[in-house]
């Protein structure tokens, strides 16, 4: 496991979490009513340029998906080669999607924008899951990979809310992201430190 390839990934997340914490808290969560066209119409109208800035660091943070789908999969290609191509896949879908919803956003439709990445979502749990499974093979600190379950979970049930209750403000991720937390810290954590996990007893490349 290449130690660079962890650094990469973990500064990637890391400037993802500040540009994706400040545009969904700052601007969707502070100016979006979910179920209220009218008011979310308004507000969009009141703060273009807030929106405009929201749209900008998605879109930076979907370059960054990229970049992390891929320094993960070269991460973790020692530990299974196909599982972690797997994993890169579904983060690069769900990359896909999250642009289109980014469009959206930039395009004064907020509301659409977070059907669109509600939805996202579920195949973005589809990689956390995943990345758990490599991570426990990995010998990552055994927490990582339980609470990478605990937020694809999370994720999964958000998706399935958006779609049986679109106008629900409730969000379970906002309460199981910490294994993405987790993940990434140890990752630049084990660049700092320097060290190479050894791979798991047994582990195949495919």
């Amino acid at each position: 496991m290449n130690r660079r390839d962890g650094l990469t990934a973990g500064l990637a997340l890391l400037v993802m979490a500040i540009l994706a914490g400040w545009a969904n808290l700052a601007v969707v969560e502070r100016y979006v009513v979910r179920g209220d066209a009218d008011a979310t119409a308004r507000a969009v109208e009141a703060h273009p340029g807030a929106f405009h800035l929201a749209a900008a660091a998605f879109a930076a943070v979907v370059v960054l998906d990229v970049v992390v789908a891929l320094a993960l999969w070269r991460f973790l290609r020692p530990v299974h080669a196909r599982a972690a191509a797997l994993a890169a896949w579904a983060r690069l879908a769900y990359a896909a999607a999250f642009a289109v919803a980014v469009t959206l956003l930039a395009a004064g439709r907020p509301l659409d924008f977070l059907r669109v990445w509600d939805a996202a979502l579920g195949v973005f749990a589809v990689h956390l899951a995943l990345i758990g499974w490599l991570c426990l093979r990995a010998r990552a600190p055994r927490v990582i990979g339980p609470l990478l379950y605990v937020a694809a979970a999370g994720y999964v049930t958000d998706a399935v809310v958006s779609v049986a209750a679109p106008d629900s403000s409730v969000r379970v991720a906002a309460f199981t992201f910490v294994g993405e937390v987790a993940l990434m810290a140890w990752l630049l954590w084990r660049a700092r430190a320097g060290r190479r996990t050894p791979h798991a007893a047994g582990s195949a490349p495919g």
